[in-house]
């Protein structure tokens, strides 16, 4: 985990730097859909800012692909780099 110093003087919030593999996997926290200011499901790569400090459950959805669920600790005043995996659906077998 990597972490960098936010701009929080209070310490009582920080950050997370989220990336997924593949990218574009829509994000998650603490089971909610994070939502951009037109209404649509932010994905990652992204920066989520003035997230409360402690213990958060991250998810990483996209279509083909298993969801990804990581547990983040976010620590006031800091940003840390969290990163999901997605592993894909198996192809479907033909019937022989």
């Amino acid at each position: 985990m990597i972490q960098s110093k936010s701009t929080d003087p209070d310490y009582t919030v920080g950050g997370l730097y989220i990336f997924s593999n593949p990218p574009g996997a829509d994000i998650y926290v603490d089971w909610s859909p994070i939502r951009d200011s037109t209404g649509n499901i932010v994905k990652a790569p992204t920066i989520l800012t003035d997230i409360p400090q402690g213990l958060h459950t991250i998810m990483f959805k996209l279509i083909g692909y298993h969801d990804d669920i990581v547990t983040a600790e976010v620590v006031g005043g800091y940003y840390s780099s969290i990163y999901g995996i997605l592993l894909p659906f198996p192809a479907p077998v033909p019937p022989t």
